[in-house]
């Protein structure tokens, strides 16, 4: 079979009549799936899930931090703005290592920079300037793993998988990380105590310099104590999943599970040069970068949100927890679907962005006094708008690889994830500058979900990379 022009040119570099790979130098009986994928994307899952709870542990329990520290809102905000503003530093290189090294080369990154983060942390000391300052060095070391823990699932679902079961594979990685923000919402207030009585201060604004003032030696020293006790718990977690990722986590399978697994990609230069120039490409960059990039602004400040509205850590903790869990189920089931409905993918997100758009409408004038408040309506309202939102994140990846294939999957997955770095610094700077406020913050995730919905109608589908699947005859299992 011949590939028609299109499909042909995909292939090709834009400057040369270099072909980079052959779609018939391999059969169909040449291609094997092995069992052994799971544990794969298993070790990859923790690591990752572990590298958004450092990224979170401190937006749960900022008030017990605050009062504990001494620290501001401004120092709390700071904590999670690391994360972009690193980001944006390393993208380049840690793309190119992405694609070049591989997938072992990867997540030895995530699991050394975890490792660190969780080490610097974790070193007590008397002096709480010199404390803070390791807390944030801890915050930069464990950012570095960042892009690996976020934009490392479609290389591993492409290296692994069946076409099939690629949709979902990547929905299993990439919301790995939210999983871990998640699991920080439960596991800090659990075991850090709020310094807030949460029945005194509905609808009241907390005062955490107040609060500190008013505490003994001895008592603020049992609150640093217990935040040291979470430090030191990350670190034994780090250091044993460092441990497994040194001892098997190979680089690729010995056989290929897909036709284009077999293909090589455009180098970086030439798979940047491709895909600024992909106008398709660029437009689900922006879409994937403003709707991601508040909400993760949003959830990553929710406890500092709604400490306006006088509710406590842990019931902020339960609802940022529900949040991401029920989003994960929803990103999950959702690329479940589209691996079975293939090509649809489109009208899947347009459904996803709408319907959280409703959702953060409700939301926002609960907090704002339009619809009378009631904690059941507010908590449902967020939970279902993290649902529909992290539903997109998987399929914004897999649409984004279909778009620039040949390109890489790592520098596209990178720059997907980059593109949320702008308008979440953006976001974090606001809470920053003094007598602003925070209502905004609801304002702002509603008027961005709306607007998306037009321009996701805009984009044109492209499924590029399973045009070249979809010529495979079968593929074979392999030994576990």
């Amino acid at each position: 079979m011949v590939l028609n022009e299109e499909r042909t040119n995909i292939l090709i570099a834009p400057d040369s009549s270099q072909q980079y790979g052959s779609v018939t130098a391999i059969h169909p009986e040449d291609l094997r799936v092995y069992k052994r994928r799971w544990y794969i994307i298993f070790v990859y899952f923790l690591c990752a899930a572990l590298n958004g709870m450092k990224w979170n542990t401190w937006s749960p329990i900022q008030g017990t931090a605050q009062v504990a520290f001494g620290w501001s809102d401004g120092t709390i905000t700071l904590l999670v703005a690391w994360s972009p503003i690193v980001f944006t530093i390393i993208l380049a290189p840690v793309s190119w290592l992405m694609d070049a090294k591989g997938l072992r080369a990867a997540t030895l990154l995530l699991a050394v920079s975890n490792f660190a983060a969780a080490a610097f942390q974790a070193i007590p000391l008397t002096n709480l300037k010199w404390q803070t300052v390791l807390v944030h060095l801890g915050m930069i070391v464990g950012d570095v793993g960042a892009p690996v823990a976020m934009a490392l699932g479609p290389l591993i679902s492409a290296a692994w998988f069946p076409p099939r079961q690629r949709t979902i594979a990547t929905a299993v990685a990439s919301l790995s990380s939210y999983v871990g923000v998640g699991l920080a919402f439960i596991v800090g207030p659990l075991l850090v105590p709020d310094v807030v009585n949460k029945d005194n201060n509905i609808g009241k604004s907390i005062n955490y310099t107040k609060i500190r003032n008013n505490m003994t030696n001895m008592q603020l020293q049992f609150l640093k104590d217990k935040i040291m006790q979470l430090m030191y718990i990350e670190l034994g977690v780090t250091t044993l999943l460092l441990l497994v990722v040194i001892g098997y986590f190979p680089k690729k399978p010995p056989s290929p599970p897909s036709l284009t697994a077999t293909i090589d990609r455009l180098n970086f230069k030439d798979g940047f040069k491709r895909l600024i120039s992909n106008k398709q490409f660029m437009l689900l960059l922006f879409i994937n970068g403003i709707t991601i990039g508040v909400y993760n602004g949003w959830a990553s400040i929710l406890d500092l949100n709604l400490s306006q509205f006088g509710l406590g850590e842990k019931t902020a903790g339960w609802l940022g927890f529900g949040t991401s869990m029920i989003g994960i189920v929803s990103g999950i089931g959702l690329s479940w679907l589209a691996d079975h409905v293939s090509h649809h993918m489109k009208a899947i997100q347009l459904v996803l962005l709408f319907a959280a758009a409703v959702s953060y409408t409700l939301f926002t004038l609960i907090c704002a006094g339009y619809i009378p408040y009631n904690k059941s309506v507010l908590f449902i309202t967020c939970i279902l708008g993290g649902f529909f939102t992290n539903g997109t994140i998987p399929l914004f990846f897999e649409m984004a690889v279909e778009t620039a294939y040949p390109v890489a999957e790592g520098i596209t997955s990178t720059l997907l994830i980059g593109s949320a770095n702008v308008p979440q610094m953006i976001f974090y700077i606001f809470p920053m500058l003094s007598n602003i406020g925070l209502q905004w913050i609801n304002w702002c995730i509603l008027i961005t979900y709306a607007a998306c919905v037009p321009l996701l109608a805009l984009w044109k589908e492209r499924y590029y990379r399973s045009e070249v699947d979809d010529r495979e005859i079968g593929v074979s299992n392999g030994p576990s």
